[in-house]
């Protein structure tokens, strides 16, 4: 019956809790990690470029926003430079955010 919290996919006048939907990261985990694959098995490498390929990448972005924070004056700064080394740290989108707004533009 819709609205009441009672699904009528049991019994009549049990409660039965709604169907789970599943979670794509969850099933992905397993699927890389729990589940028995195969090393060479192209199903699970393929499922793992994307992150191969992120991996290095981020590392790569956060150094260079690290080095240019380094670099930097706390004036030339919008916030502290502790917040961004963190932001930055935190994720790939942290770092871009310090390129585009963590940083004051020079006057001309």
């Amino acid at each position: 019956m819709p609205g009441t919290g009672i699904h009528t996919t049991g019994p009549p006048g049990q409660w039965n809790p709604p169907p789970s939907r599943p979670v794509r990261t969850y099933q992905l985990w397993h699927d890389l990690f729990m589940a028995e694959h195969e090393p060479d098995e192209p199903g699970v490498l393929r499922k793992l470029k994307p992150l191969v390929m992120l991996i290095p990448a981020h590392a790569v972005v956060t150094a260079l926003a690290w080095r240019d924070l380094r670099g930097r004056s706390p004036e030339q700064l919008r916030g502290s430079k502790r917040f961004w080394r963190v932001v930055s740290g935190a994720n790939t989108l942290g770092s871009l955010l310090y390129f585009t707004l963590g940083r004051k533009r020079a006057k001309s």
